[in-house]
């Protein structure tokens, strides 16, 4: 078995460790509940840029404190994001639902003509399907029970992961008065000109994910404060 070459730090050597690399610490007491109930490798990521890694020293005055108060500024900015980018989830499923429906047939999303490539379009089904087999919601059974194991397109959306939303919006069909067209209108922006643009389907997928990236974060607890973001905006998805 590989020998890592850190040790296991006690709660008291967690401390003297800040301690020693010239941190100060107001109250033991303080610390020591801290690193119980939030941990020391967590705490770590709110203190890097507090840290010399040259010297191997925190800046000179830095306190236990100010790593805390950096602790609860992320879980309020978290809390605050996933409470905004929830809103965002719900009108993209809502705006979807509205655009395929043009088509005028429930189970739309079993039509493969209205999507660009066949071979994605499959992968993405095996997807939607696994999705909605996992599904214990009420409605899903409904469905299974009363329709003959049809899940129309407004029950489907609600039960699909952000990322899957993603993957079947990048592979619709472009051009005027199609679904895509529709969807992207809720999604204007100004151009440098000061034009309303509709984004293309690139740009809206990735907006998407990095919307579901940024959920998922917050949705675990994982840190968000001084943290660059990257995604695969390939067939890759996200949750």
């Amino acid at each position: 078995m590989y020998q890592y070459p850190k040790q296991i730090l006690t709660i008291e050597q967690q401390v003297q460790s800040y301690i020693d690399a010239g941190m100060k610490i107001t109250s033991q007491e303080d610390v020591e509940k801290a690193l119980k109930s939030i941990g020391f490798y967590r705490l770590r990521g709110y203190s890097f840029q507090l840290y010399d890694n040259a010297a191997k020293k925190y800046v000179p005055g830095t306190k236990f404190e100010d790593v805390i108060k950096l602790y609860q500024f992320d879980q309020e900015l978290s809390a605050l994001v996933f409470s905004m980018i929830s809103k965002i989830e719900v009108a993209l499923r809502v705006r979807l639902v509205e655009a395929l429906l043009i088509h005028g047939e429930p189970l739309v999303l079993q039509d493969s003509s209205i999507f660009k490539e066949k071979k994605r379009y499959w992968q993405n089904m095996a997807t939607v399907a696994s999705e909605i087999a996992r599904s214990n919601d009420v409605f899903i059974k409904h469905n299974f029970d009363n329709h003959d194991g049809e899940v129309p397109v407004w029950a489907a959306v609600e039960v699909l992961s952000f990322g899957t939303l993603s993957k079947i919006i990048k592979n619709l069909k472009t051009g005027t008065g199609r679904s895509y067209s529709i969807l992207a209108s809720n999604y204007q922006y100004k151009s440098k000109k000061g034009n309303l643009v509709k984004p293309s389907q690139k740009m809206l997928a990735s907006w998407i994910q990095g919307a579901s990236v940024l959920r998922n974060m917050c949705a675990h607890n994982s840190r968000i404060y001084n943290r660059t973001n990257s995604y695969d905006t390939g067939d890759s998805g996200c949750r």
